[in-house]
């Protein structure tokens, strides 16, 4: 159990950014397999917009904010850049 405010903090912004995943994943869901690519390119650069990340990186990212919430010491934001980094690097990915 964390010991203060500031060990807490990642702990309580994983778990909201974890059910914010949980409510779009329709949304990531249809960036990958719809049958129109503009639905897919839609629905793949809003996902990116509310979480940082492309859609077929979020159990990438989704398990980074497990971690998170175990205690892991990292924040949150700094797991969505490492996973912006290797995205756009390993993907070609734009914002």
């Amino acid at each position: 159990m964390p010991s203060t405010l500031s060990d807490l903090l990642p702990i309580l912004e994983a778990e909201a950014e974890i059910k914010r995943l949980n409510l779009a994943e329709n949304m990531a869901v249809l960036a990958g397999s719809a049958t129109s690519f503009a639905v897919q390119q839609l629905c793949s650069q809003r996902y990116r917009k509310l979480f940082g990340v492309l859609p077929e990186q979020r159990e990438d990212y989704r398990s980074r904010l497990e971690q998170i919430r175990a205690g892991s010491r990292e924040t949150v934001a700094r797991g969505r850049l490492l996973l912006q980094a290797n995205g756009d690097s390993s993907a070609g990915a734009s914002p």
